[in-house]
């Protein structure tokens, strides 16, 4: 009876865990992030895949930390696994100094490609304007939510 049990308990693990795979196809991602050409020490990048006539379900959205040198890693389904292969809205987020307390959230128009079989780099470069805008953005919504 034991045996039964090992083995059912085995099955339900491998069925729920999907055995680490992902169900789409990822690639490497890194790069670094700048504004006004200095390196930004601190912050996250979020790449979320834009949806097209063939996939409207876009999968879950990639995340890397930003280090204190503007290096990031991208992970989707763990840490460091990279990003979902596809095109790719980016956004920067982090807290400047002399900044008020709340985020900094910086949606970039630019539209980043994630190549499968490929370790791609990008150089995320932003200006003051950048900040500033999402800086601004960011005020906006906090008011239209009473706070």
């Amino acid at each position: 009876m034991t045996n039964y049990r090992v083995t059912y308990w085995l099955l339900f693990c491998l069925i729920f865990t999907g055995c680490n795979s992902s169900p789409y196809p990822l690639a490497p991602v890194s790069g670094t992030v700048r504004v006004d050409g200095q390196t930004l020490s601190g912050g996250s990048v979020v790449f979320r895949r834009i949806a097209d006539d063939k996939n409207k379900n876009v999968g879950k959205a990639g995340y890397g930390e930003i280090k204190s040198d503007g290096t990031f890693v991208l992970g989707t389904f763990a840490n460091t696994d990279g990003g979902i292969v596809g095109d790719h809205h980016v956004m920067v987020n982090c807290q400047l100094e002399g900044q008020n307390p709340s985020l900094v959230k910086i949606g970039l128009e630019r539209k980043f490609t994630v190549v499968a079989g490929e370790d791609n780099v990008f150089e995320i470069d932003l200006t003051s304007e950048d900040v500033a805008r999402g800086a601004e953005n960011e005020r906006r919504f906090q008011e239209s939510r009473g706070g």
